[in-house]
């Protein structure tokens, strides 16, 4: 009878030992599958049926492959407030024959023609349009300022037109000379054609001094003396 009763302890004890050793069958969800979140432990969440942390994946769009693709933001065309000659101006005598040259055009381009010009330092005469420019960019009044640049500009442009002989108005290289130049300021002498004797052909001098500097990589019309008395006082 004792024999029997150990035997029995054994038998249980060695099920016991047994049952310690197999680890139970784990359920689907502890294996990593799933059908919905609900079937993960949290925070995890269920994307294409396995349990995967929220950091790295949106579970609002599991079944999406393509990544967003946010576009980048679009390109917006700011004016050119001071020059945009680029090539044609970016050495001083080219600077020179680009714009006579831009001058004398039948149809000339008043925009084109006002790339060639440094309107924040412009100075006509005694006058410095460029500062009355400058200030009105700092209150904010750009379309006032564009306006008296245009307004100045088709003024000065008249020389033009009262050019006595048509067949003038065109670049000559001989009625230019160089009468300074360094890295930054290039001026010029010029002698422009016989104008119409009028009111303008008494103010204007026979001799003109024009001034170029440098803005960034372009030559830029900074200076402009076209009466005989202002010439004379140009050092």
């Amino acid at each position: 009878m004792r024999l029997f009763f150990y035997c029995i302890v054994g038998l249980l004890l060695g099920l016991a030992a047994c049952s310690r050793d197999e680890p139970a069958a784990r359920t689907t969800a502890e294996l990593g599958h799933c059908g919905q979140t609900a079937d993960c432990e949290p925070p995890m969440v269920c994307v294409n049926k396995r349990c995967e942390s929220p950091a790295i994946v949106n579970p609002e769009s599991p079944a999406s492959g393509n990544p967003t693709v946010i576009p980048p933001p679009a390109a917006v065309n700011r004016p050119i407030l001071v020059g945009g000659c680029l090539g044609h101006c970016n050495r001083p005598k080219d600077a020179v024959n680009h714009f006579f040259t831009a001058v004398f055009q039948p149809d000339r381009n008043v925009e084109k023609i006002r790339s060639f010009f440094e309107t924040s330092q412009l100075q006509h005469n005694q006058s410095l349009h460029g500062k009355d420019w400058v200030q009105m960019y700092l209150n904010g009044n750009l379309t006032k300022r564009s306006d008296s640049i245009n307004q100045w500009l088709n003024q000065w442009l008249q020389w033009v037109e009262r050019i006595a002989d048509p067949m003038d108005r065109s670049l000559d290289s001989a009625a230019i000379r160089v009468v300074f130049q360094d890295q930054s300021r290039y001026v010029i002498e010029y002698r422009p054609p016989d104008i119409k004797e009028d009111v303008m052909q008494k103010k204007l001098g026979r001799v003109w001094r024009i001034e170029w500097r440098t803005r960034g990589l372009e030559w830029l019309v900074s200076r402009i003396n076209d009466e005989a008395i202002a010439v004379r006082s140009v050092r």
